[in-house]
């Protein structure tokens, strides 16, 4: 039985807002003490689970980094502390950076570091770095700190770390963008675990493991660790099936992102997605370039398919409550999921309602995925959906970044009549920087020639279009 939790601890700290909300909390719960360390690491951090990245990405706050040959000025306040494991999680919650934290933990032996503090270290470190641009030298000292103390005592801790240390431990390696070369561990913990995850950890550990895997896999082409990474992932989207009635719409959007990261992996490096007679691993081949893979079992296309059809379903009484943005990322994962089977009529009328509803208060990037996932989606070109898209994107072209106009240039033509799809198709670069000059060739003006009655309305796009072009 976890002893109670004193309420002095609980009225002196500064999260609480009166003293009437900490005797509250005290009279409904018992925590003993690591419990109560995790409450006050969850009442003082950002939350782990913040929303994903955009899909075409996004600027990160700009924030001057301090010198690293600069002493720290908080050294006083990082002393060891008789208080114990939440002294030092107090200690590290009160870190401006990772040199910081370092610091901190360089005061203190192996054995007083125990799983919460390496989480908090990790959570802290990522949410400090993800405020400013690090310059090289400084992401290869942070690298160097990561691999080679860090991380050692995270694979050390793994077994102590339940479900929310593991999503917030991947989340942070994540948005760090450092995939480490034991990440083979933290999916056997994950593998462990699945059983006790909450939907929002199986939703997060997705999302993070497959970010994780595209670097592993462009880091180490020849390490057969990604493909137990991807095997990871795929028994998550499995899992996030039991728990699409509780979804939240940034749990929808990371596990969809993941499912086409997946996909996208698959089918650019090389590994094999099919099935085994004895499920999980079958034995290796090759890519055809010397490098050895180990085959990961998703049942192949029809397991996908499966999965699509069912995460569908399940998602459908919730698209109304998705922002654009969720609803884009939704239609860009499903759209690159292996499958060829139609999506439910109900999920396409519930999903065009839910996008004209957000259609005005859309970014120009939301209106540009949902019109490039539309194909994917199986809506025949110029539907009334890509009609209404093109007219609200024609309203913002001036508010689209490079790579929302080459996804444009793309995309478009397939929805401003035959001919048009025909003319420009086949002459769009794979580069941003040429995607607006092939996509404009068409008539003398720049716009494509048109041949049916929608000529002047695909006419005075395209017009729009090159005339966001010349402003770049």
């Amino acid at each position: 039985m976890a002893r109670p939790v004193p309420l002095a601890a609980l009225t002196q700290h500064p999260s609480l807002h009166s003293a009437l909300t900490a005797a509250r909390f005290a009279e409904q719960t018992q925590l003993s003490e690591y419990h109560l360390t995790e409450w006050v690491e969850t009442a003082t951090h950002r939350d782990p689970y913040e929303p994903a990245e955009p899909l075409h990405g996004g600027q990160a706050q700009t924030v001057q980094p301090r010198d690293h040959q600069q002493p720290s000025t908080s050294t006083a306040r990082h002393r060891p502390s008789q208080a114990g494991a939440r002294a030092l999680t107090r200690s590290i919650s009160s870190c401006r950076d990772w040199y910081d934290i370092r610091a901190v933990l360089a005061q203190h032996s192996g054995s007083q570091v125990n799983a919460l503090h390496v989480t908090a270290a990790l959570n802290r470190t990522a949410s400090q770095c993800h405020r400013y641009s690090a310059s090289a030298a400084e992401r290869a000292q942070l690298a160097e700190w990561l691999d080679g103390t860090l991380l050692p005592l995270a694979y050390h801790r793994l077994p102590q770390m339940r479900a929310r240390e593991i999503s917030t431990v991947l989340h942070a390696l994540a948005t760090l963008r450092h995939a480490p070369a034991g990440l083979h561990l933290v999916c056997s913990r994950v593998h462990d675990l699945l059983p006790t995850f909450s939907g929002r950890d199986v939703a997060t550990c997705a999302w993070a493991l497959s970010q994780l895997a595209q670097l592993h896999a462009a880091q180490r082409p020849t390490d057969t660790t990604t493909p137990l990474v991807l095997d990871t992932i795929w028994q998550l989207l499995q899992a996030s099936l039991h728990h699409l009635d509780t979804a939240t719409e940034q749990d929808l959007s990371n596990i969809a992102l993941a499912a086409a990261r997946v996909c996208q992996i698959s089918s650019t490096a090389g590994y094999t997605a099919g099935h085994t007679d004895t499920g999980g691993y079958s034995s290796a081949g090759s890519n055809g370039n010397g490098t050895h893979y180990v085959a990961w079992d998703t049942g192949g296309t029809a397991g996908w398919g499966a999965w699509r059809q069912r995460f569908a379903v399940g998602s459908l009484p919730r698209l109304h409550a998705c922002g654009p943005q969720a609803l884009a990322n939704l239609a860009h994962g499903l759209s690159q999921v292996h499958s060829s089977a139609p999506l439910p009529t109900a999920w396409h009328d519930a999903f065009q309602a839910a996008v004209m509803a957000h259609m005005p208060s859309a970014t120009p990037q939301a209106l540009t995925t949902v019109l490039s996932a539309l194909s994917g989606l199986g809506y025949a070109p110029g539907c009334e959906l890509a009609g209404r898209l093109l007219r609200a994107v024609r309203g913002v072209l001036h508010e689209c970044s490079l790579e929302d106009m080459c996804a444009l240039g793309q995309c478009a033509p397939l929805h401003l009549g035959q001919h048009t799809a025909a003319h420009i198709q086949g002459s769009v670069p794979d580069t941003a920087s040429q995607a607006t000059h092939h996509s404009l060739s068409g008539t003398a003006d720049g716009s494509p020639a048109e041949s049916d009655g929608s000529m002047s309305e695909s006419h005075a796009w395209w017009m729009a279009y090159q005339d966001a072009v010349g402003h770049r």
